[in-house]
């Protein structure tokens, strides 16, 4: 996924995530976290954006490559 420059600055290797997909509706969340945060921006119309990877949590036979997703990250975990 792709985040603004302001969200890349907050985002960090190891944050949590919840992941939705499109197929399953928002009632089904997946657990994730944050496994890497680019270090250089890409530019999508023009807008410099920042290339953010996920890592499921777990194994689910329910996530398919190519579902459409939508996640929020947490830009801070409980200490």
């Amino acid at each position: 996924m792709f985040v603004s420059e302001i969200d890349a600055t907050r985002i960090q290797k190891g944050n949590t995530a919840s992941v939705t997909l499109d197929a399953y509706g928002s009632a089904r969340a997946f657990g994730a976290h944050v496994a890497e945060v680019a270090t250089a921006p890409t530019a999508i119309n023009g807008v410099p954006a920042y290339e953010v990877k996920l890592s499921f949590d777990a194994p689910d036979s329910a996530i398919k490559t190519g579902m459409t997703a939508n996640a929020i990250i947490s830009s801070a975990n409980a200490q």
